[in-house]
């Protein structure tokens, strides 16, 4: 079909979607919960049709442009806030996952480069695993857990886990020739992932994460055997339960240790060891300077370990269709600034060293030779390894020197998630111009 038809054909559907549901609120007085998840609903099964509607990319591009400004003018134009505001923004907390949404869609679709099932199960997933378990949760919940984003519910748990288990299985069964064991296995797996994505998910960004994840453990679940994808379910139980002892040593909630699980988890099944050194040594570094005093009342919740690991799982997503080795490039050296940054708030406080000279040196040195070490190791035969590693070792300095300039009273520097946001796009940045270093050698 014409794109500029099908493009019509799904804003005019869309738009019934939001004056139905919005009718619908008015008549009936549903609470806002239930309206927004109707739209979140509706969205992803209109989504769902999208390889069958567009064989590019570009007007799934364009209609997630167009859904994000549209849903950003809801929230700030007093017209349309009057209008559809509920509909959308009627929930007590902050939220930002309509907004994720489309961005995640537009993200798959990419990647996916027309194998359905990829494209499938990711979008399926987010639709009705979130949606069912908010609304469960919200009328059954009864045993309530506590995290970093407030309350959530057992039962709503549970719903997300088998939404989640249901979405994966069934279209890989009917739709590949993935054996029905190995079928059970990545469903189990899957739903374990993304129920513990979910429970640590902070202001909607699980709307974003809980898709990508997906796809990049899909691509890679599927072409293993049935005793590989037996060591990786016992290999993220013993991380989850191995992990539960190490926030007692650091500043981290009990979210962010879930979500720094699920990073080293889903890294090294996805990639291999040589993914594996960036977190670890991210991981080990945070360890030694970030111990929790008690008398310390700032603790880093899972917004901390999105913004220092989103930017990896990203680069993850990114392997199969770009040269790894220009990706794990980009990919260490926004860790390396991630971690120089955290060293740089750890030693410009004031107690501990007067000189910023020296705050700055001991900053790249830990953030760059804990991670650049171990890779000139691996790739020492390698003809551009000594030009990339001092092109690594630049872009640390300026991504350091960028967030002391941008970064608000660094001396004491806050653990609040603007700190964290500078951080993640700190890192970005660097990350993205390794990655145009590396094309260009």
């Amino acid at each position: 079909m014409n794109p500029a038809l099908c493009i019509s054909l799904v804003l005019i559907t869309l738009g019934a979607v939001m004056g139905s549901v919005r009718a619908g609120q008015k008549r009936l007085g549903w609470h806002p919960e239930i309206s927004r998840k109707l739209v979140h609903i509706a969205m992803g099964l209109i989504c769902l049709s999208f390889p069958w509607l567009f064989e590019a990319a570009w007007p799934v591009w364009l209609l997630a442009a167009g859904a994000m400004v549209s849903l950003g003018a809801i929230r700030v134009l007093p017209l349309l806030k009057k209008r559809f505001g509920q509909v959308l923004g009627g929930v007590e907390r902050e939220s930002w996952g309509e907004l994720m949404f489309p961005l995640a869609v537009a993200f798959i679709f990419s990647l996916a480069h027309g194998q359905t099932i990829l494209f499938v199960v990711p979008v399926l997933t987010l639709t009705l695993a979130d949606a069912v378990a908010a609304l469960i949760g919200q009328r059954y919940g009864q045993v309530r857990y506590e995290t970093d984003d407030g309350w959530k519910s057992i039962e709503g748990s549970t719903t997300f886990f088998i939404a989640a288990f249901l979405s994966t299985h069934v279209p890989v069964l009917l739709f590949t020739n993935v054996g029905r064991l190995e079928c059970l296995l990545i469903a189990g797996i899957m739903g374990l992932i993304l129920v513990l994505m979910e429970a640590i998910a902070w202001r909607g960004l699980d709307n974003l994460f809980i898709p990508l994840v997906s796809y990049v453990c899909l691509v890679k679940m599927m072409e293993l055997s049935a005793s590989a994808l037996l060591t990786r379910l016992v290999v993220l139980l013993a991380l989850l339960a191995s992990l539960c002892g190490w926030k007692k040593a650091t500043r981290l909630t009990q979210s962010a240790v879930i979500g720094a699980a699920l990073i080293l988890y889903v890294t090294w099944a996805v990639g291999d060891w040589h993914w594996l050194i960036a977190p670890l040594m991210t991981a080990a570094a945070y360890t030694l300077l970030c111990q929790r005093p008690t008398s310390s009342p700032q603790r880093h919740t899972v917004h901390a370990i999105a913004c220092v690991g989103g930017i990896g799982l990203i680069w993850l997503c990114l392997l199969k269709t770009i040269d790894k080795g220009n990706v794990i490039y980009a990919y260490g050296v926004g860790y390396g600034a991630n971690l120089g940054m955290i060293a740089l708030a750890h030693f410009a406080d004031h107690t501990r060293s007067r000189s910023w000279l020296a705050v700055f040196f001991k900053s790249i040195v830990l953030g760059y030779l804990p991670l650049a070490v171990p890779y000139l190791i691996v790739w020492r035969h390698n003809s551009q390894a000594v030009p990339l590693a001092l092109g690594a070792l630049v872009l640390v300095g300026i991504a350091l020197g960028g967030f002391a300039l941008w970064q608000p009273m660094l001396g004491a520097c806050p653990a609040d998630a603007r700190r964290w946001d500078r951080q993640g796009m700190i890192s970005a940045a660097a990350s993205g111009l390794a990655f145009a270093l590396i094309s260009l050698l």
